[in-house]
């Protein structure tokens, strides 16, 4: 059996994370293996469960993801942060960016980037 990439996934939706987690589950090569519902709970998770990727949204409660993702690489520079947010705005863009998390397309965007002008 080839190498499984682990999974945390962060979103304070509980809904969400469920779905995420049927879709990814479908893939033999990937494994969930935990979850969080805010930043907070994502750096405890992540240090805990030290995942391969962390799946995060940008807006939570109590910290936001954009931190989050911060504070997960300065402890595990190897994670990878898949950044999930609604917003197409280059402003969040631009702050995932700085943090070093890797971004997914967000609802309403374009394929290939576009962000329709926002």
């Amino acid at each position: 059996m080839s190498h499984q990439t682990s999974i945390l996934l962060v979103d304070d939706h509980a809904m969400l994370r469920k779905g995420l987690r049927v879709l990814i589950e479908q893939e033999e090569n990937l494994r969930v293996i935990g979850e969080a519902a805010d930043g907070r709970e994502a750096i405890d998770q992540a240090r805990q469960l030290q995942p391969d990727v962390v799946v995060m949204d940008i807006n939570m409660p109590h910290l936001n993801g954009i931190e989050a993702t911060r504070q997960i690489l300065a402890e595990s520079p190897q994670t990878r942060i898949l950044a999930l947010s609604i917003h197409s705005g280059k402003r969040y863009v631009r702050r995932d960016a700085r943090s070093r998390g890797r971004r997914l397309s967000a609802q309403g965007e374009r394929p290939g980037g576009a962000d329709h002008g926002n």
